[in-house]
């Protein structure tokens, strides 16, 4: 977990040293500043959903004379998923390419955190999550660059994204049939995942853009064998559907 906060701070320091150093940068064709940065923020109203990563709890057999654990081991396995109430993004985006005024190619972080409730398997409350994504933008038409005439556009995505859901839980499984009375379980609450997104965007009546935006990721699969010694496996996910609004542009 400490990794991926450590990771998750590198790279929002990574995006600020970019904005204060390329934001200043000259074009050869153009004595003017270029400005490279757009923000945004964005809104999601039950429309965020979020499955977690796999816990494997430990099953004992207690067929034999002593308690211990299957050979080979066999598992219960525990994840949460959730629709979030409400989900707020942040959207840094960097511009390293503009290929003409109305296509471009960026480097991007949509900062969302989801505001949700579950009951951990401990009876304890478990809240939130939060996605941090990293994705290579491709962008057409309206907000592509600063120079665009078009009052329309869209965009594709690709990249990774860091999910930790439930962000903020104490939830723990205490192995059921264990011969040590002490043993808990932790859930695991965080992973990264491949992750695709599209847009499309246009300018209101007072020449504001404004986007819709759906985000999908999907994570690795993990296989178990549950108590029955059946083969299960399970992967992680996420999509959101997102109401954004331009800061800066």
């Amino acid at each position: 977990m400490m990794k991926n906060y450590k990771f998750v701070i590198a790279i929002i320091f990574v995006l600020i040293c970019f904005q204060s150093v390329f934001s200043q940068v000259e074009t050869q064709d153009e004595k003017e500043r270029v400005p490279r940065f757009f923000h945004s923020v964005g809104v999601s109203l039950f429309s965020e959903y979020v499955s977690g990563t796999l816990t494997k709890v430990p099953f004992y057999d207690t067929t034999g004379v002593s308690i211990g654990r299957f050979n080979p081991e066999r598992f219960v396995g525990q994840y949460s998923s959730s629709w979030n109430v409400m989900s707020l993004t942040y959207i840094m985006r960097y511009s390293i390419w503009f290929m003409d005024d109305s296509h471009s190619l960026s480097i991007t972080m949509p900062l969302t955190f989801g505001l949700s409730y579950l009951t951990a398997n401990d009876g304890s409350g478990a809240y939130g999550s939060l996605s941090v994504p990293l994705m290579l933008q491709y962008h057409s038409g309206v907000a592509s660059n600063f120079e665009t005439p078009q009052i329309k556009g869209w965009m594709v995505g690709l990249g990774a994204e860091l999910n930790i859901f439930p962000l903020i839980s104490s939830e723990q499984f205490k192995p059921k049939k264990s011969p040590n009375r002490e043993e808990l379980i932790y859930a695991k609450h965080n992973w990264i995942q491949p992750a695709v997104e599209v847009s499309y965007r246009w300018l209101n009546k007072d020449d504001n853009c404004r986007e819709v935006n759906l985000r999908g990721g999907y994570g690795f699969s993990k296989k178990w064998l549950d108590q029955n010694g059946v083969e299960q496996q399970i992967a992680p996910f996420s999509v959101k559907l997102a109401y954004i609004v331009s800061i800066n542009y």
